[in-house]
């Protein structure tokens, strides 16, 4: 297995387990003032699609295959969004270790800490036997949002 890889987060205005609860309020031991985020079944399908994607199809970004954007991926999830950010982290299966990795990683923070985002979704996706170039195993995808 490869060592824990994380890409950059975008935020842009306007496996086996998909729905795990890891992860979906960081915010809480780390800064006081915002408001706990919302899970939205919405942003989980999102997040999980793109995950399972990733590792199936062998490649870790935040762009789709066919280069579209992850907010297109909320949005084909049916969720209006007026901002939106997404934290992807790869290689391992321990929840607070791809939460220690998007809180050592300033961009990363800056999502899960922006109290403008007020909801999540997060997909985790496991590929036993990974032997594509990209091998990582485990795959998450976070996606946060404020509803339009």
């Amino acid at each position: 297995m490869a060592g824990t890889g994380h890409s950059e987060p975008d935020t842009p205005r306007r496996g086996r387990s998909g729905r795990s609860s890891a992860g979906t309020d960081q915010r809480a031991p780390h800064r006081a003032g915002c408001p706990p985020l919302t899970r939205n079944n919405q942003l989980d399908t999102a997040a999980y699609a793109h995950s399972e994607d990733m590792a199936l199809n062998d490649y870790f970004a935040h762009e789709s295959r066919d280069g579209s954007p992850f907010w297109m991926r909320i949005q084909a999830a049916g969720y209006n969004f007026a901002l939106a950010a997404e934290n992807l982290v790869a290689g391992t299966a321990d929840p607070a270790v791809a939460v220690a990795t998007w809180m050592s990683s300033d961009a990363h923070r800056v999502n899960i800490l922006n109290c403008d985002l007020t909801e999540t979704g997060l997909g985790f996706y496991t590929l036993d036997g990974d032997t594509g170039n990209i091998n990582y195993t485990y795959y998450w995808t976070q996606v946060f949002a404020t509803p339009q």
